[in-house]
């Protein structure tokens, strides 16, 4: 095959190449229905996209996460009242001593 190139294919202008696999069972479905109908491939499958497209099922749940473990208290500062772990792992009242702004 001297002289051609292989690596080239020519695409009919205004559309482009869609390559990927499908369940053995489906493309054996997809070819049984255009044949009996007497329809390509490409039409059907673009047909498919858009109404699937156009009429899309509700976007798929994401999974469910594992619950995050329980948070223990770290460190030697006791949390402030009314302020939960955050003022503990903070610094709480100490640091704003540090800084000035405790008395």
């Amino acid at each position: 095959m001297e002289g051609h190139d292989m690596g080239k294919r020519r695409v009919t202008p205004g559309t482009s190449q869609l390559n990927l696999e499908i369940e053995t069972g489906l493309r054996e479905r997809l070819r049984a229905f255009t044949e009996e109908r007497g329809e390509k491939v490409r039409h059907v499958v673009e047909a498919a996209l858009r109404r699937h497209m156009d009429n899309p099922p509700p976007p798929p749940k994401p999974p469910e996460l594992p619950p995050l473990p329980p948070v223990t208290a770290s460190g030697s500062a006791p949390a402030m009242p009314g302020m939960g772990e955050t003022a503990a792992r903070a610094g709480g009242a100490e640091t704003a001593k540090k800084k000035g702004k405790g008395k």
